[in-house]
Parts: C-alpha cells; sequence; structure tokens
C-alpha cells in the first residue's frame, strides 16, 4: 500500500522528471498494468528515469535504455519488443572500454 501511495503522490506532482526506484516492488498485477499505463502516458511530455531488475515489465513502458558502469554511460540504445534481455546482456559483458 505504501507504494501505492507514493507512487500517486508522484504522479499528482507532474514533476519534468521523475525518477523511480523498483517502482513495480510489491504491486500486484492490476496496479502494475496500472503503473505501465500511467508511466507511458507520462514519459510522452517528461523525463522518467526507471531503476529496476524487471526487465520485463520495463520493456512495456520506455523505448530507450541506458546502461551505467561506475556512473559512465556504456551503452544507450532503442528497445525492441522482446530484445531488451538480450541488449542488455550485450551491453553488461562488454568491455568498459568499449563503452561509449
Amino acid at each position: 500500500m505504501r507504494q501505492k501511495v507514493g507512487l500517486i503522490s508522484a504522479f499528482l506532482r507532474e514533476p519534468p522528471l521523475l525518477l523511480l526506484d523498483e517502482p513495480f516492488s510489491g504491486l500486484d498485477a492490476e496496479a502494475c498494468a496500472l503503473t505501465i499505463r500511467l508511466l507511458r502516458n507520462l514519459g510522452r511530455d517528461r523525463a522518467l528515469l526507471v531503476a529496476t531488475h524487471d526487465v520485463a515489465l520495463v520493456e512495456q513502458v520506455v523505448g530507450r535504455a541506458v546502461v551505467l558502469r561506475e556512473g559512465r554511460v556504456v551503452a544507450d540504445f532503442a528497445v525492441r519488443p522482446g530484445s531488451l534481455v538480450r541488449d542488455l546482456e550485450q551491453a553488461v559483458h562488454r568491455p568498459a572500454e568499449a563503452g561509449l
């Protein structure tokens, strides 16, 4: 319930930049689906930064992924349906020197 209240309060304020850490954690399936729809709509006119381990849910929300290693961007790519896990694995296993 705390997670839901936190998300609602963040969405209501309509900030130009929304930082979310594990936004799907502790949510039931219905709340996850609603959160995905809200994030898609919010992402149309503002920046969203979502930190999460739930790649399947993120793939439904984002159009672009950025991978950081030690504070540096090592990959930045468009998210294609069904390919995020593979693209992330390639980015994570790429040597740090080969980063952007």
